[in-house]
């Protein structure tokens, strides 16, 4: 974004806290005019720029300062040194709940937070029922906001903030507590935000929507700024500053329990087109044991099934899968017609079972499932988009930024010395 105008000037900024054992050191402080305090410096000389229309992620270890950082760029910390400039009307996500009254309906809470990001009563009022139907909480709107679970907390926080049309928008790691369709939702709607120009930064643990999403990445440690580039660059240097003193975190979630095999919905972002002759009546993920679930495991088999009804006269049909990452990025797809696959005579009223066998490659995460039946590139008979969403776990050693699971095996041997029991002649 070269030229673009500054959005966000950070300079010098630093934070310092004092830090009591007891809360009565303070008193005995002010009044035997002797330390009785530790200083903790939560920020060191920070220094960037973010310019209007950029997407910036920020990682970096707990304590690193990524909290405190947003925190002094949304007013709600003073800085001890330094200055930080924010240009364009604000509105952050940071810690759940913050500035809503646990004790008011979430209905309350939405014309409290909306006063409190800058709009006038008639705006929020205005506003009101888009961000019930973009939270997706018009059932329990009007209990307190202390009964929402944190999930639905997050849902309440993100569409509120949204509504007041930032030019700059600031999350603190908020979304990874929602469910993976909301998730997607958040992560498409500040697509369009960036689409539309406008400023974005945000602190993730997860580095799939720092690389797919982000223009830049910052890396702080300790307190201090030690890099600020290209995201995939960032993510590399934070993996082995990571690595180099631990190599935990590389491990998966548990396998998965055929209990978990639930009835299957469609997911709340499917996205349904097509001209209808011929219909996708029902989709299943059926894991290496043979049960409909939502959890597969990295390197198992598993069949991506559906059933297709043909509707009207067909002279050829052909049938298609894609996987997606929660940001969208593809991660594989593939057709009957890349394998060849024979088809029957697609006569009307017939139901055709359609059977995808792969093995599962990929890493541990959540993902969409999108399946289509069409003539042709051209022809679309119907596709349903992130039908499903699902999760991959079990055992895994890879980097945390990889998708793909390529199983890797490792051998070392010293080739100067015959006697080496790991040497491969």
């Amino acid at each position: 974004m070269t030229g673009a105008p500054a959005a966000i000037e950070v300079s010098g900024l630093s934070k310092r806290f004092e830090v009591y054992a007891r809360p009565s050191d303070l008193f005995w402080e002010l009044l035997l005019r002797r330390r009785r305090h530790e200083s903790y410096e939560a920020l060191r000389d920070v220094s960037f720029t973010v310019a209007h229309g950029e997407t910036v992620g920020i990682v970096g270890r707990n304590g690193a300062g990524k909290s405190t950082l947003l925190k002094i760029l949304t007013g709600t910390l003073e800085a001890t040194a330094g200055h930080a400039s924010v240009k364009g009307r604000v509105s952050s996500i940071l810690e759940l709940g913050t500035g809503f009254h646990p004790e008011y309906s979430g209905r309350d809470n939405i014309l409290m937070g909306g006063l409190c990001l800058g709009m006038s009563k008639q705006q929020v009022e205005r506003k009101l029922d888009w961000v019930i139907a973009f939270s997706e909480l018009g059932t329990v709107i009007d209990r307190p906001f202390k009964t929402y679970s944190t999930g639905m907390q997050a849902r309440l926080a993100f569409s509120t903030a949204v509504s007041v049309e930032p030019d700059i928008l600031i999350v603190d790691e908020a979304l990874s507590v929602g469910d993976a369709r909301f998730q997607r939702k958040c992560y498409q709607f500040m697509q369009e935000l960036r689409d539309q120009g406008r400023t974005i930064l945000f602190v993730s643990h997860d580095p799939r929507p720092i690389t797919g999403f982000c223009d830049r990445a910052l890396l702080l440690e300790q307190g201090g700024l030690i890099a600020d580039g290209d995201p995939r660059s960032i993510l590399n240097q934070y993996n082995r500053m990571l690595f180099a003193e631990d190599s935990g975190g590389m491990d998966g979630a548990r396998p998965p329990d055929p209990a978990d095999g639930a009835a299957f919905e469609p997911a709340s972002t499917e996205v349904r087109v097509g001209n209808g002759r011929a219909q996708i009546l029902d989709v299943a993920l059926i894991d290496w044991l043979g049960h409909r679930t939502r959890i597969l495991e990295t390197g198992k088999m598993c069949r991506i099934a559906f059933r297709v009804r043909v509707a009207e006269p067909l002279d050829t049909i052909a049938f298609g899968f894609r996987i997606t990452t929660i940001q969208g990025h593809e991660v594989y797809g593939s057709s009957s017609l890349l394998h060849d696959a024979p088809i029957p005579t697609p006569r009307v009223g017939a139901i055709l079972e359609v059977a995808f066998d792969i093995t599962m490659w990929i890493a541990p995460g959540r993902y969409f499932l999108t399946v289509s039946a069409a003539r042709n590139a051209l022809e679309m008979y119907d596709r349903r988009a992130d039908v499903l969403d699902f999760e991959i776990a079990g055992a895994y050693r890879g980097y945390t930024t990889s998708l793909a699971n390529l199983d890797a095996a490792v051998s070392v041997h010293d080739s100067s010395n015959p006697t080496d029991p790991s040497r491969r002649d």
